[in-house]
Parts: C-alpha cells; sequence; structure tokens
C-alpha cells in the first residue's frame, strides 16, 4: 500500500511482490441476454425492436462474509459474525453486481 492506493503497479520494468490469491471472495456470476429484430421500410426508415434482461437467471452474489473485530463469534448470527448478509453495489445500476432480474423493452425508429 503506498500513499493510499491498493493496487499501486511496480515500477516500469519490474516485477510487482503481490502474491497469488490475494483477493479472496466467491465466484460472480452474470447472465446477460438480448434478442433484437430490425424491420427495413423502404430505404431510410426502419423499426428496431428490443428485449433486454440483465442477470437472467437471477443468481444472488452475496458479499464476503463479515468477520470483522465487532462482531462476536459467541452471539451466533445475531452477532453477526460469518454472516454474508448484502448483496455489493445492489443499489448502483451501472456497476452493481447484486441487484435482483432487470428487463428492458426498446423500440427505435429510425427515419
Amino acid at each position: 500500500m503506498q500513499n493510499g492506493g491498493v493496487l499501486t503497479p511496480p515500477a516500469y520494468g519490474t516485477l510487482g511482490d503481490a502474491g497469488r490469491g490475494i483477493f479472496r471472495g466467491a465466484p460472480y456470476y452474470n447472465v446477460d441476454f438480448s434478442v433484437a429484430k430490425l424491420w427495413k421500410f423502404k430505404e431510410r426508415y426502419s423499426a428496431q425492436l428490443r428485449f433486454e434482461f440483465f442477470n437472467l437467471f437471477n443468481r444472488a452474489d452475496f458479499a464476503i462474509a463479515n468477520s470483522t473485530s465487532n462482531t462476536d463469534p459467541s452471539k451466533g448470527l445475531t452477532g453477526q459474525f460469518g454472516c454474508a448478509c448484502s448483496t455489493p453495489d445492489s443499489q448502483n445500476a451501472v456497476l452493481g453486481s447484486g441487484g435482483p432480474r432487470h428487463v428492458q423493452f426498446a423500440l427505435k425508429l429510425a427515419f
């Protein structure tokens, strides 16, 4: 860690000293699916209909289990020790990774 950055690149022409497997966590699975149909009317006019599915299989990807020092293992789940109780970035529409399935329909007319 250098100047507040965790992923500081090494000097040009040298190898870094980060070990293998330093970032651990559950694997991330996400399937996005899209279907589109394009209709041409004459030479200048067209219509496109799209169906887009984000997180198609509605799989939940949970955050890493809680093991911080403020949790109490003797209290079980009420102490939140070892609980993966949330999904990461579920509120971020662009970079979110734990949100529910989203379906989007679009009709584009070009002239």
